[in-house]
């Protein structure tokens, strides 16, 4: 089986409209992992994301840094205390466009989803279900663009193993389910290493059989 060091995302909205592309590529080291990404998009008008994630790879998967700019707007989020637990809360700040505070939270007992599939590979290594496993998950959500945050309640699944072809050679998968409030479920495939491979309706690499 291969392993992915990184790739490009295929980005969609709506009803599988195509919306652009992110980039990406991993770093794994004995006591970090980092992955680092990419996007533009065309909607709601042409735009750039850029995403630095890096996560303690000690089995824990502290979330111990990420950063994300997109128009000028700014969120650097960082875990609660050093040393903490994968359950330990995310500190996040948002910053406008002249560097100005507008958010500060403390995201106690909830995890972090935006603008990039990096971060639901991120929640589903700190979640660590095994399959056939399930649990109810309060998230902040960073807007595209604006990257304001908002409060939803999902619901995740570890539906069991899947493989898949990419490019690359066929990769081992795990399916997850993503429910929340009245949207259709969605399915998720994450690789052996936690990358996202597909999120349902949202988000692809590309090529994938």
């Amino acid at each position: 089986m291969t392993r992915l060091k990184g790739g490009a995302w295929l980005l969609y909205e709506g009803k599988g409209d195509a919306v652009g592309e992110e980039s990406w590529e991993v770093a794994h080291g004995r006591d970090l992992s980092t992955w680092r990404s990419t996007a533009r998009r065309a909607k709601p008008f042409p735009h750039e994301t850029r995403v630095t994630l890096t996560l303690g790879a000690d089995g824990a998967w502290r979330a111990l840094a990420f950063e994300v700019e997109a128009d000028g707007r700014r969120v650097r989020a960082w875990e609660g205390r050093p040393g903490a637990t994968a359950a330990a809360p995310w500190r996040v700040h948002v910053t406008d466009r002249e560097g100005e505070s507008r958010v500060a939270l403390d995201l106690a007992g909830a995890e972090l989803d935006g603008p990039t599939p990096l971060l639901a590979g991120a929640t589903l290594r700190r979640l660590g279900l095994a399959p056939g496993e399930e649990r109810a998950v309060e998230t902040v959500v960073l807007a595209p663009v604006t990257l304001e945050p908002a409060r939803v309640a999902r619901h995740w699944s570890n539906l069991g193993p899947a493989a898949i072809d990419a490019p690359t050679g066929r990769l081992k998968a795990t399916r997850w389910r993503l429910r929340e409030g009245n949207a259709p479920p969605r399915d998720v495939l994450v690789d052996a290493d936690g990358n996202v491979l597909r999120i349902e309706g949202a988000a692809e690499i590309a090529g994938l059989a």
